[in-house]
């Protein structure tokens, strides 16, 4: 890739950021709750292959062993336990989805109302000038065509807490194979570039 191509991409990476981050301005507290959501969506995922690990050892293993005992409290407790992770992910799933599409919609609103702002203190003969069809597009369908890139954001930040949360648990389980997975992972996407 040449240096002029790299700097070309720097460059609308830097514009997409501003108009992101021009999105995420106009409603901060929505988007910070979607975020949060993903957040405690990407926590309770791991936290439910950490909390099947332990059910896998504590309950289910030794129950196949006639010499050892599982009480019906741990039994309880490990169910609990799932079901309450279980149900603190999907809280967390819900939470993004309805706040990410309520920043969305939001910013809608507040881009239409300065769409409209425009039109009004433009000159008459811009109006003439322009079909009436072209301004509500540009007030309508334009204004969503270009909210929508804020509604996967919270999304895909929580990807890369995902991600950081995967590798903290997985070097605290086998820093080995985490070694193995942090060299394997960029050599393929090295490969595949």
């Amino acid at each position: 890739m040449s240096a002029q191509s790299e700097g070309a991409g720097t460059s609308l990476l830097r514009r997409g950021m501003r108009v992101l981050w021009r999105f995420i301005s106009l409603h901060p507290l929505p988007f910070s709750a979607a975020v949060a959501g993903s957040v405690v969506y990407a926590a309770m995922s791991v936290a439910g292959a950490t909390v099947l690990g332990r059910v896998t050892d504590r309950v289910i293993t030794p129950s196949f062993d006639p010499t050892r005992h599982v009480a019906s409290s741990t039994v309880w407790f490990y169910a609990l336990l799932v079901v309450g992770v279980a149900l603190l992910r999907g809280t967390g799933v819900v939470t993004r989805r309805y706040y990410a599409a309520m920043t969305a919609r939001r910013s809608q609103v507040s881009l239409r109302g300065q769409v409209t702002d425009k039109y009004i203190e433009v000159p008459l003969e811009f109006h003439r000038a322009h079909p009436t069809g072209e301004l509500m597009a540009h007030a309508d369908i334009d204004v969503e065509a270009a909210t929508e890139v804020v509604h996967p954001l919270p999304f895909s930040i929580g990807l890369f807490v995902l991600i950081a949360f995967s590798v903290v648990e997985l070097l605290a389980i086998d820093p080995v194979l985490a070694l193995v997975g942090l060299l394997l992972f960029p050599a393929m996407f090295i490969l595949n570039r």
